[in-house]
């Protein structure tokens, strides 16, 4: 069961942001590795911690048959506000 609580947004890195925002664009942990030069497992290891994060929800799940990522619907409601936070911190740290 989903914690209830509040998450703690401001302790989420933002790093973890960027790897969820390009999981659900590119629909592969795989790629989202080679693209920010990470091992293979640390972009699911970041999306767990950023679940924890937000409570327990889950944000994206794989699907075997198809060898992707999908967004949740938790996803789907994080994803624009992710985006923005990801857009913003570009703008900030060019």
């Amino acid at each position: 069961m989903p914690d209830s609580s509040p998450p703690e947004l401001f302790d989420v890195p933002i790093k973890h942001l960027q790897v969820f925002v390009l999981s659900a664009e590119l629909n592969s942990y795989a790629r989202v590795a080679r693209q920010c030069d990470l091992d293979a497992s640390s972009p699911s290891k970041w999306i767990a911690k950023l679940e924890v994060k937000l409570g327990g929800r889950t944000l994206l799940e794989y699907d075997p048959r198809r060898g992707v990522v999908e967004l949740t619907e938790h996803g789907r409601a994080l994803l624009p506000a992710a985006t923005r936070l990801v857009s913003a911190a570009r703008d900030l740290f060019p």
